[in-house]
């Protein structure tokens, strides 16, 4: 039975008990008892209970209840209770439960209503209870905390009624290799540091147990076979990475160890590395960018090298010549003297002296050479210049 709250200054309680119609009991009790057991009750009576305050005044008035006690039961009722708890561990994360259930034993038959309950806990007062119930005389017990001491229970049931439970039996469930990966993996560029990046991650939860290190691998995004891997305390969740290359992508991944070993990788994460505020643009790339025009195209009757400054330069000193040479009626000619009406000569022929055929032959190999001079491009001929066809028959050729 419960008491009320004690009153200020109580000196104890007066609890009072008996059947219905009968002399009560009185019981005694210090001001610090709030339960109290009675035994040796008849079974299946009513019983009136009363309870008062006592202090140096007196006592207070009772309050009364009426309880009704339950039948007894008898041996051949008696459920028992589960014998040789056997907790056999299956994995880090589940054990297997098998009890003996004693009057089963002596009657060596099964009885179709028959239930079990078993309980467990992590180990502790204040740890909260699971409950599984079955039929049979064994259950899997999964989902459980690896490197963990559990506490485990078993009691019988038929029909309304629940027998008492055993005595507990502990198991410690063994560690295991983390068979997750951190979570919430994030790198991004220190500012103004573009060779190094900060990284954090999520702690792995407990049921994983007990990290022993996290291991950080990283690669440029186009050579991941190369990766690198930096190694941080259990207690870590964060750390700086430098001696990184500036404008490169690089692929960051963490797993988790313990004593047992590795976990997997996280999911890859990217990061693109801000290029270098300090260095110089690159020469090659910026005249790369920096293509010179496409030359119009053009015929063959103006066009004879390609569009360079040498071959401007060979293009213009040909037109030029062109010009000359067509602006005198093709290439220098002997010249020509007024006919000398001189008898026995000849009136179609002409003559020059000595010093006008010196003179010609001079100017002749002048131009040659300055034909022979340009840097003509292959496979291009000076046809382009469509001297006429009766001056090209006179053009005299030096051996």
């Amino acid at each position: 039975m419960s008491g009320a709250k004690s009153p200020r200054r109580s000196r104890g309680f007066l609890l009072g008990y008996g059947e219905s119609g009968r002399r009560m009991n009185y019981v005694p009790l210090t001001r610090d008892e709030r339960t109290h057991e009675i035994k040796k009750l008849a079974s299946e009576s009513v019983y009136v209970v009363s309870l008062q305050s006592m202090n140096s005044r007196g006592q207070s008035q009772p309050v009364y209840r009426a309880a009704l006690t339950k039948r007894k039961i008898s041996e051949e009722d008696d459920l028992g209770v589960p014998e040789d708890i056997n907790v056999r561990v299956m994995s880090s994360q589940s054990v297997l439960v098998a009890w003996v259930d004693p009057a089963l034993e002596k009657q060596k038959k099964v009885v179709a209503s028959r239930q079990y309950t078993v309980r467990y806990r992590e180990k502790g007062e204040s740890a909260r209870w699971d409950y599984k119930q079955i039929s049979n005389r064994r259950v899997l017990v999964e989902s459980l905390i690896p490197d963990t001491m559990y506490e485990f229970a078993v009691r019988i049931s038929q029909g309304e009624r629940d027998g008492k439970w055993s005595t507990s039996v502990f198991q410690r469930t063994p560690e295991s290799a983390p068979t997750t990966a951190p979570e919430n993996l994030k790198v991004w560029p220190v500012n103004g540091k573009p060779t190094a990046v900060t990284v954090a991650w999520d702690a792995l939860p407990e049921t994983e147990g007990k990290v022993k290190e996290y291991i950080l691998s990283y690669a440029p995004a186009l050579k991941p076979f190369g990766a690198k891997s930096l190694t941080y305390p259990g207690e870590t969740t964060s750390a700086l990475v430098d001696g990184l290359q500036p404008g490169e992508r690089y692929l960051f991944k963490i797993r988790a160890a313990n004593r047992r070993g590795l976990g997997p990788h996280s999911k890859a994460f990217v990061v693109a590395m801000p290029a270098s505020p300090t260095s110089e643009p690159d020469v090659s790339q910026k005249e790369d960018d920096e293509k010179p025009e496409k030359p119009e195209p053009s015929s063959s009757k103006d066009t004879l090298l390609s569009v360079s400054p040498q071959g401007r330069n060979v293009k213009n000193a040909l037109l030029d010549l062109k010009n000359k040479i067509m602006a005198n009626g093709g290439l220098p000619r002997k010249p020509q003297l007024p006919p000398r009406k001189t008898e026995g000569l000849d009136l179609q022929s002409t003559e020059i002296t000595d010093e006008e055929e010196l003179d010609y032959r001079k100017k002749t190999q002048k131009t040659m050479r300055n034909l022979k001079s340009l840097s003509l491009p292959p496979r291009k001929t000076l046809s382009c210049l469509f001297l006429p066809k009766g001056e090209m028959s006179r053009m005299p050729f030096l051996t």
